[in-house]
């Protein structure tokens, strides 16, 4: 345990209660996915509701082929369900044109993927400012809104390079700087750690926690690392299409609850589960 202990830290739980019941930003009802050919039918994603408040950090996991994938491309309007309805910050996603679901990512979603998704022929300074180009913020505003949060992330000497001239660590940085500069109403992450060694993935975690933290974003990620679950307020398991359960963390460290996750794996999974299983390399 002394490698979950010095990987996790010793942090302490700072409480997100309010005297008012944050409003959702994401509701998600009823939504079911079928995928069907001539000889087959799949239902990758079955009867799934949850809610999302704002400024919340929640995990979706599973093992792989368990549907979080498909259902977070649900939620991304990269594709459409079979059955049931998403809401946005109160829009149904779900009755958005197909011609219409680019310009609703880019005023509404802001994404971090495993494999960065920077344009190489871009700076870093470049790649978040396009964001906000994207967004028509004045000129005037984008310099010095780069510079605070590039210091925020600690990537402000890095602004000037290009994305194969730094670290991936860094490069993920960079794209949690650009999912969050335009203030979206929620950030999708498929998996930001899988491509990061131990300590590139810690930065990142702290990263996004410190955006819910600061700058009371609200982020949904999907991952099979219970290391990077330990750092969500909320999971939701998935298997076979289906949420079988969810986990809040309550007044527990990281430690408490990494162990609560595991735990709750074992449950739905119903075998044990070595902790070295999970660590990233």
């Amino acid at each position: 345990m002394d490698v979950i202990t010095n990987w996790l830290g010793h942090d302490k739980w700072e409480s997100k209660e309010s005297d008012t019941t944050p409003e959702n930003v994401l509701e998600v009802e009823n939504v079911s996915k079928l995928y069907e050919t001539e000889n087959n039918s799949v239902l990758a994603v079955n009867d799934v509701s949850f809610q999302i408040p704002h400024g919340s950090f929640v995990g979706i996991m599973g093992a792989s082929g368990c549907g979080k994938t498909t259902l977070l491309n649900l939620i991304a309007t990269i594709d459409k369900p079979t059955n049931g309805t998403i809401r946005i910050s109160g829009q149904n996603i779900v009755d958005i044109p197909d011609e219409a679901t680019a310009e609703f990512r880019r005023r509404h979603l802001g994404f971090v993927f495993q494999e960065y998704n920077l344009l190489e022929i871009l700076t870093i300074y470049e790649n978040i400012a396009l964001a906000l180009t994207m967004k028509e913020v004045s000129k005037e505003s984008i310099r010095p809104t780069i510079q605070n949060l590039s210091e925020k992330l600690d990537i402000s000497a890095i602004l000037d390079k290009f994305p194969y001239e730094v670290s991936g660590g860094q490069r993920q940085r960079c794209a949690c700087a650009r999912a969050i500069v335009g203030n979206p109403d929620i950030i999708l992450a498929d998996e930001p750690t899988g491509a990061l060694d131990s300590h590139a993935a810690r930065q990142l975690l702290d990263t996004l926690a410190m955006l819910c933290r600061e700058y009371s974003a609200t982020i949904l990620m999907v991952t099979h690392d219970v290391m990077a679950a330990s750092y969500c307020d909320r999971i939701l398991f998935m298997k076979d299409g289906e949420i079988k359960a969810a986990l809040n963390r309550k007044q527990e460290n990281k430690q408490t609850f990494f162990a609560d996750i595991l735990k709750k794996i074992e449950l739905i999974e119903g075998e044990s589960h070595d902790v070295f299983e999970v660590v990233n390399p």
